[in-house]
């Protein structure tokens, strides 16, 4: 059976997918989270990935595919080395149809393996720009030169 745990005593690594194991949280600040709409945009953690990406962009669509790899998994690792560590978490399938009324709260996500967050990277690094609207807010966000990280 699923178990909500508190985000100070569960382990960030190697979380399984969801299954009768999954470890459910509570996004952070500095979390990532997967999935389409205002939740996962309007997220702090989201909109610092996104630059994050926007900066490395061009290099990557330029770069042969090791390089991609290095690119994807620095962006990767500069999420995880902020305070406290940005983690890359998706919605739990039964989130919705488990609490009455179909509407899940912020416990409801897991953390996915490191394979799936350097994907997502790299989904995002190969998608084509879309016309957003309202401001943009500035943020200053930095990515080391750790792309050798594979952790």
């Amino acid at each position: 059976s699923l178990k909500k745990k508190d985000v100070d005593r569960q382990s960030t690594s190697s979380i399984p997918g969801p299954d009768e194991n999954t470890v459910l949280i509570k996004p952070h600040i500095h979390d990532v989270l997967f999935g389409r709409g205002g939740t996962a945009n309007n997220h702090h953690g989201n909109e610092v990935f996104r630059i994050l990406v926007r900066k490395q962009k061009d290099t990557y669509l330029k770069s042969e595919k090791f390089q991609k790899s290095q690119i994807s998994k620095a962006i990767v690792s500069a999420v995880k080395s902020r305070d406290p560590p940005g983690r890359f978490l998706a919605r739990h399938p039964d989130a919705a149809r488990s609490i009455p009324g179909g509407c899940a709260d912020d416990s409801w996500w897991y953390e996915v393996k490191y394979e799936r967050a350097v994907e997502k990277v790299s989904q995002a690094l190969r998608e084509k720009k879309v016309a957003r609207k309202g401001g943009k807010k500035r943020l200053n966000v930095e990515i080391s030169d750790s792309s050798n990280d594979s952790t």
